[in-house]
């Protein structure tokens, strides 16, 4: 196999298996936490990530790791066409599916922490395309030897500029899991504000008069029969222009706002954060001046429960008179005004910090891509 790794000066390469010995160790211990390879929190728990465990029964033939243990998941996946490595850092131990490759760092290998970036780089994918058979992929896995794995040519820098990289790259990937907190934190925290300033169960200062417990038809003005064109092609005005509110079909608009699931019946219609609440039928809405603020009404679409609205199996069955007849708590138009003011401004802080942890992670690529190759180097 040629050597595709392209060394800066000062840098030599070694094959995968003489900084890693190859893991097979079997769970004899009864461990019952199966792990999952993520591409965002890495290898966690199938019970934290899934609510559920999707594995077999018998887990005596799974691999058990330990804290600090490397597993390769040789399947092809949406931004890992070569497959992912992951480090266990989350857990003590864990079990895998024995499809993984699982190895663990030794006696020769100085600083871990460098590979784990080299791993999470994808530089190695070149090396994984030499010798993964292309034409016997079965069920989404890569066809790979474990010798050719390991066998992988690998960078081995000076041990001083492995250390100093890794340092740079961890603090850079602390930022972004820093980040990701936040926004984690403001949406639960937009998603409390939800909760309980639609619903009247938390008052703003200021108000304290009677809600009214509306129907969306006595609201707005539901119609049907649009076709997706017109959607798409923008010809019936959004959320925010003339007060009127899309139902738009999933295959439209999926890429930008799904982002919840429903369960039982309706597990096939989502809610969304976006002017856009997705159905399996397209209607749109024309809200009834002075009734309620377009704001508003979107924010408290969002936070309905729609597991009521049809007794159908499967595909939802969504009719015009089902959603006439959705109850809406109804408060008068100021306090509308200043809930939808607070949720917005919620939301708009989830946005910026969206975008910042964006511009972290192009960072982390630009960082990884200029270290790891040598093409950036750094003082020692």
């Amino acid at each position: 196999m040629p050597n595709t790794i392209i060394l800066p000066s000062g840098w030599k390469t070694t094959k995968l298996k003489q900084l890693f010995d190859h893991l097979t160790r079997k769970n004899t211990e009864g461990n019952s936490n199966v792990l999952t390879i993520s591409a965002q929190y890495g290898l966690i728990s199938q019970e934290d990530f899934f609510n559920k465990s999707v594995a077999s029964e018998d887990l005596s033939g799974y691999y058990l790791l330990r804290r600090g243990d490397f597993a390769y998941n040789k399947s092809y996946s949406a931004g890992y066409n070569f497959g992912a490595f992951k480090q266990l850092t989350r857990y003590d131990s864990g079990v895998v599916s024995p499809l993984y490759i699982c190895f663990t760092p030794n006696a020769n290998n100085k600083c871990p922490e460098f590979y784990v970036q080299v791993f999470e780089s994808m530089l190695l994918d070149r090396e994984i395309k030499a010798f993964a058979q292309e034409g016997a992929r079965n069920h989404g896995l890569l066809n790979i030897a474990v010798d050719d794995f390991f066998s992988m040519p690998i960078p081995l820098p000076p041990l001083p500029e492995q250390r100093a990289i890794a340092e740079i790259l961890t603090a850079q990937d602390n930022l972004i899991a820093l980040k990701q907190r936040l926004i984690d934190a403001k949406k639960h925290q937009k998603r409390w504000l939800m909760q309980n300033l639609l619903t009247g169960k938390m008052r703003l200062p200021g108000f304290c008069g009677e809600w009214e417990n509306a129907r969306l038809g006595d609201v707005a003005k539901v119609s049907n029969g649009k076709d997706h064109k017109d959607l798409a092609d923008g010809k019936i005005p959004v959320y925010g222009s003339g007060g009127i509110m899309r139902f738009v079909d999933t295959a439209i608009y999926s890429k930008k706002s799904v982002l919840i699931p429903r369960k039982g019946s309706l597990r096939n219609l989502f809610f969304v954060e976006t002017p856009f609440w997705t159905v399996d039928t397209i209607f749109y809405t024309k809200i009834r001046e002075n009734r309620a603020l377009p704001q508003f009404l979107f924010f408290s679409l969002s936070l309905r429960h729609l597991e009521n609205l049809s007794e159908a199996s499967g595909v939802p069955s969504l009719t015009q008179g089902i959603l006439d007849k959705l109850k809406i708590p109804l408060p008068p138009l100021p306090e509308q005004t200043v809930i939808a003011e607070v949720l917005t401004t919620a939301g708009r802080e989830i946005e910026l910090l969206t975008r910042e942890l964006e511009q972290q992670k192009l960072i982390k690529k630009y960082l990884m891509q200029q270290l790891l190759t040598g093409r950036k180097r750094v003082r020692v």
